[in-house]
């Protein structure tokens, strides 16, 4: 090996010895709220906007209801999104709202910090909340610790329904971890001192996905004190559309790592195995009971939720991707099927169990009901759980057959488990195969409400099942006000929907819709699809 990998293996050891010490000595605890400080500290916050007004105003709400022994300023730097985030920014009498031209989000957050004016800086986008009493235990903390810069915290993984999925525990970066690696903590749970701004450290703008990881880097180089505080105080919301998670990320961390010479395999294995071992001694992998308040709609109080928590990125990742699959993927505001869950699976497992085993015990010759029922059984519930829960479930099954075959002859225990294999792997291939024609069927009924042009979808008799997004904002409404209306009612003289049989008009002069009270006619195209009961019509809004 050469020396440069052994020096650095031999730092790696003394920093896991001494982390494994740590876990016998008195660890950090966060400190209670302050209510003896007679002064304010000041804790200015800025959000980079752009085209995101939905999240931007929960974000905005998290941070206006913080209350506590601090000033509070809200800086919002927004890309010139348009005449609806003016109106919005101009009856905003908590945040100060600036929309201009900017190279990219780094540069918005760049002009935030110049014009920021309090003690503590932070940056939080527009997807990211924070929870209740976040500052205050941010600003105690600080008040506290004097000779801290950079405050590391917790975060807490939600969907875009704002529903939990992870833990993250914050484990202090080192720069071989980021530089090799990754920056591990998170901007929304990231605090700093304002002399680090004073002594010039701000964000490189000439990247656009990865600065925020340059920067800690370039502090922590640079001798400034970071630690975590293992609580959390924010919520980062898995979208799909974060920076963090592009495929533009990767590439720019290449180039970055170029540039740095932080491309040797050992040195980046051993800060990875460095980096994982931290994360186990802190109980990152652990799971935990989480209570979480976050806001859904800024005109509604925090909603509640409480769940058992883990902390793996992957399984988070995988949970909102699939939320936002089923949610797009809604026909009629419905799913044509709801999966079981794990526990309901197992749940139906063992009833299967149960009734193969009692079944078992009537006296008819050799015959063995119990594997035949689990096998009925596992072929029923390939329709609905999982294909991952059929793998198991099928485990399970085959070791309960073993069992009731024990005392069977020979050539009966031996058929009856190749016949029960067999039905697993059918039950195993089935699920798969009806997992992917309901990924399919979802994917593209996504893709509907994604389109740019104005979409309506009706049944055979002219009710309305699917309104796409680009139609939700044509009409002024939303797609729940229209689901299950009859679109023929709409139809100036036209004959009803289920006269057209399979020859609709091409398309119509005008469709009358209630906007407001007022009617607001709109031409269409139509297109069908399918035959009988499950014909489906189609309205193109808006073509002449």
């Amino acid at each position: 090996m050469p020396t440069n990998d052994t020096n650095l293996l031999s730092k790696v050891l003394g920093r896991l010895f001494a982390a494994c010490l740590s876990r016998f000595s008195k660890e950090y605890q966060p400190p209670a709220p302050n209510t003896g400080s007679n002064g304010r500290l000041g804790i200015s916050i800025v959000t980079p906007s752009f085209h995101q007004l939905k999240h931007l105003k929960r974000c905005a709400a998290s941070i206006a209801d913080q209350r506590g022994d601090f000033e509070v300023e809200h800086l919002i730097h927004d890309a010139e999104s348009g005449p609806e985030f003016d109106e919005w920014a101009a009856a905003q009498h908590f945040a100060s709202c600036v929309s201009e031209k900017d190279q990219g989000m780094y540069d918005a957050i760049n002009r935030g910090f110049r014009r920021t004016k309090g003690e503590i800086i932070a940056w939080l986008n527009c997807d990211e909340q924070y929870l209740p009493g976040a500052l205050q235990l941010v600003g105690d903390f600080f008040e506290r610790n004097p000779d801290v810069d950079i405050l590391f915290g917790d975060v807490i993984l939600v969907d875009e329904s704002m529903k939990p999925l992870a833990y993250r525990r914050a484990v202090r970066p080192t720069v071989g971890h980021i530089r090799h690696s990754h920056l591990s903590t998170f901007s929304a749970a990231t605090f700093v001192r304002r002399r680090v701004l004073d002594e010039g450290h701000y964000l490189d703008i000439r990247w656009k996905t990865i600065a925020d990881a340059v920067w800690i880097e370039e502090l922590l180089s640079a001798g400034y004190r970071g630690i975590t505080f293992g609580r959390p105080l924010a919520t980062f919301a898995m979208l799909g559309s974060n920076l963090g998670q592009s495929t533009a990320l990767f590439d720019e961390r290449r180039q970055w790592e170029i540039e740095l010479g932080a491309t040797g395999p050992w040195q980046r294995n051993a800060h990875i195995w460095q980096y994982r071992i931290s994360k186990l001694l802190s109980g990152a992998y652990l799971p935990r009971r989480i209570r979480v308040e976050s806001y859904q709609s800024e005109t509604q109080p925090r909603t509640t939720h409480t769940h058992w928590l883990w902390g793996f990125w992957n399984q988070a990742r995988k949970q909102a991707s699939q939320q936002k699959i089923d949610s797009e993927g809604s026909f009629s505001m419905r799913r044509s099927r709801k999966q079981l869950s794990t526990p309901q699976a197992l749940t139906y497992a063992a009833i299967a169990i149960v009734l193969g085993y009692f079944s078992d015990q009537i006296p008819t010759g050799e015959s063995v009901k119990a594997p035949l029922v689990m096998i009925f059984a596992l072929m029923l519930l390939s329709l609905r759980a999982s294909s991952r829960d059929i793998a198991i479930i099928a485990v399970i099954f085959l070791a309960a057959s073993a069992y009731a075959l024990r005392v069977r002859p020979l050539d009966i225990a031996i058929v009856r488990i190749l016949t029960f294999m067999v039905g697993s792997v059918l039950s195993y291939l089935l699920t798969v195969s009806f997992r992917d024609v309901e990924e399919w069927m979802l994917i593209t009924i996504g893709l509907i409400r994604r389109v740019p042009q104005p979409v309506i979808l009706t049944d055979s008799t002219g009710n309305i099942v699917l309104v796409n997004a680009k139609a939700e904002l044509v009409l002024g409404t939303e797609e729940g006000k229209l689901l299950g209306r009859n679109l023929s009612e709409m139809i100036p003289g036209q004959s009803a929907i289920t006269t057209w049989q399979d020859r609709p008009p091409a398309s119509l002069e005008r469709i009358e819709f209630d906007h407001n009270g007022t009617p607001l006619p709109l031409p269409a195209r139509v297109f069908m699809v399918g035959n009988g009961k499950r014909r489906l019509f189609g309205f193109s809004l808006g073509d002449n």
